[in-house]
């Protein structure tokens, strides 16, 4: 999901919260401005959050399991 996201680097494996699979995050610059791009892949979704003007105290990956927390639900 990265690779044509060339102006995000330092792209590292994240623990991916208690929905599990696979998640990643990295970090750039876009136009100026702080971006942080943290993704996901499991057995039945792929997704990608996209997080700017954040402080560079925040820990962006905290940030992606709480939306991904939110928006995504198991089918039961």
């Amino acid at each position: 999901m990265f690779t044509r996201l060339t102006a995000i680097s330092g792209v590292t494996p994240v623990p991916p919260g208690p929905l599990g699979g696979s998640a990643r995050c990295g970090d750039g610059r876009s136009r100026g401005v702080r971006v942080h791009v943290c993704a996901w892949a499991d057995r039945h979704t792929l997704g990608m959050v996209h997080l700017t003007h954040f402080p560079q105290t925040t820990h962006p990956e905290e940030i992606f399991r709480q939306i991904r927390a939110q928006t995504e639900h198991p089918v039961p």
